[in-house]
């Protein structure tokens, strides 16, 4: 037995399409945008450093990645790779 319900609680044609139409749009507007987070350094390497200790899977997972850092953080990450390529 279908009971219909009362018209001020259905949701009406133009009610639907309305909420449809934002979450389409919604949807186009996070695949043209990047998806990116900020956090900072600190935050960053505590969790990095932990996962790697404790040998966490998702690290593995996704140690192909890229990231975005700033263009100082690149420098001073790319001198500490070659100082300490001479150290070994």
């Amino acid at each position: 037995m279908s009971e219909r319900l009362p018209h001020s609680l259905r949701i009406s044609d133009f009610s639907r399409d309305r909420v449809l139409g934002g979450v389409r749009a919604r949807a186009n507007r996070l695949r043209r945008e990047p998806q990116q987070e900020t956090i900072s350094l600190g935050q960053l390497a505590e969790i990095l450093a932990d996962a790697h200790q404790g040998r966490k899977q998702w690290l593995e997972d996704l140690a192909d990645d890229s990231v975005i850092v700033t263009r100082d953080l690149f420098e001073v990450l790319c001198r500490y790779r070659e100082l300490r390529g001479k150290a070994a």
